[in-house]
């Protein structure tokens, strides 16, 4: 749900931008700490992203898996699909995605002698399941939900968008940055609309980031379609819901500057002390937990670094001041 900000902030790093460490102050003051000084961020995996990156090749799924050496794996896949297809039409009245709360028939037997290849999609079989369900199921969902134009004739192109995202306040050029944004660009004879979304967990959408992208500009000489506006959905990366952005006062806007410096001088208390699930989707856990082996799910009961949470908590004002390089002062005073 949070790759997007990471690969922003890994663009980033060293720059101390007021948008992008407002973008992780939102979503876990400790991230923001560890920018706005300098940390760089470890790539975040997501499944989800990968699926979406693999699909928008136009390859088809089959031809996809034979790409990372799961061959073997195809007839289980096929039966996994056929199973959710089943719960799907049986418990159809119990919501979105009921194949979530009800027992399927196939589970994948055996991941033997196939870690290496399982390695590109998370690591494990519940990651390379969940891939499986974007490519046959997720993405029809949202589509779906977005009432797109389902209509055979018309053209339907997935893709990676580039915005640039601007706030009020913030006037500098310099200032602004590019984020990536997957999205659909519907073609209807010689009209052009674009549906932008935003991966979300649990239906939550984070108010800063949508509120950001609702505003953005393509980036460079770009235009969106027609001189119109995108149509920005929440896609919720589980269920298959997508829901239209309800952040469409910009007053959120006006608190980037306020969180910028929250960043370099408030106490930035993890979130992970209260909801240690957002942590898996954060590039800077191993400043928070140490460094942990890759695909390592996070410990039933994390213990933030004793280190870690004196510095993010228990800095001095001297030691706060001195973080600040010459950029975030000038930054501060946008």
């Amino acid at each position: 749900m949070s790759k997007d900000i990471f690969i922003l902030a890994k663009q980033m790093v060293g720059k101390n931008n007021p948008i992008v460490s407002a973008l992780l102050y939102d979503f876990c003051p400790a991230a923001a700490h560890w920018y706005v000084r300098g940390v760089e961020p470890e790539e975040v995996f997501d499944v989800v992203w990968k699926a979406f990156e693999d699909y928008a090749t136009g390859k088809d799924l089959r031809s996809v898996i034979e790409g990372y050496g799961l061959n073997t794996m195809l007839p289980e896949v096929r039966k996994y699909i056929d199973d959710i297809r089943a719960v799907r039409s049986e418990f159809s009245i119990d919501g979105p995605s009921p194949e979530l709360t009800h027992t399927l028939q196939h589970s994948f037997n055996s991941k033997f002698g196939l870690q290496n290849q399982l390695n590109a999609l998370g690591g494990s079989l519940e990651e390379f399941k969940h891939y499986i369900r974007v490519w046959a199921f997720l993405m029809r969902d949202w589509k779906a939900c977005m009432k797109m134009n389902q209509d055979p004739k018309n053209e339907r192109i997935f893709q990676l968008f580039t915005v640039s995202l601007s706030a009020p306040g913030i006037v500098q050029t310099s200032l602004r940055v590019q984020m990536p944004v997957w999205g659909w660009e519907v073609r209807v004879g010689a009209v052009k609309r674009v549906y932008l979304g935003l991966l979300v967990r649990n239906r939550r959408q984070e108010t800063l980031r949508f509120a950001l992208v609702n505003r953005a500009e393509r980036a460079g000489d770009l235009k969106w379609p027609n001189n119109g506006r995108p149509d920005l959905y929440a896609l919720d990366r589980d269920t298959g819901v997508a829901e239209p952005v309800i952040v469409r006062d910009e007053s959120i806007l006006r608190l980037i500057l306020r969180w910028h410096e929250e960043a370099h001088f408030g106490r930035n208390r993890p979130v992970g002390l209260d909801d240690p699930e957002t942590c898996r989707f954060c590039g800077y856990r191993s400043s928070c937990y140490g460094k942990l082996p890759p695909f390592h799910s996070m410990p039933r009961n994390p213990e933030i670094l004793d280190v870690a949470l004196e510095q993010l908590t228990g800095e001095t004002s001297r030691e706060r001041q001195h973080a600040i390089s010459r950029f975030g002062k000038e930054a501060l005073n946008a």
